[in-house]
């Protein structure tokens, strides 16, 4: 349920540590990831819960209400910022 995040500019060199982790967790694994289209916001789904976070702090913004009823499968932020969801429901 934890975000970590990587800098993968050189390849050659890639840290052991991540250059920053979330503020904060899911309460399960995650199991979709999707970046907005300017890359300043990421949002994750674990369970039935969608965090949406930034991404230069790693801070969580927000969590979305449960709307689903059952685990959510994949995610996507279209070219005009609208957050897509799927689920199991």
């Amino acid at each position: 349920g934890k975000v970590r995040i990587w800098d993968l500019s050189n390849p050659d060199q890639i840290a052991t540590t991540p250059m920053r982790e979330g503020s904060e967790a899911h309460a399960s694994a995650i199991q979709a990831i999707a970046f907005s289209p300017n890359g300043q916001y990421f949002a994750t789904a674990a369970g039935r819960d969608i965090f949406l976070w930034e991404t230069e702090s790693g801070r969580k913004l927000y969590a979305l209400p449960a709307e689903h009823r059952d685990v959510i499968t994949a995610l996507t932020i279209t070219p005009q910022s609208t957050l897509v969801s799927t689920s199991r429901d």
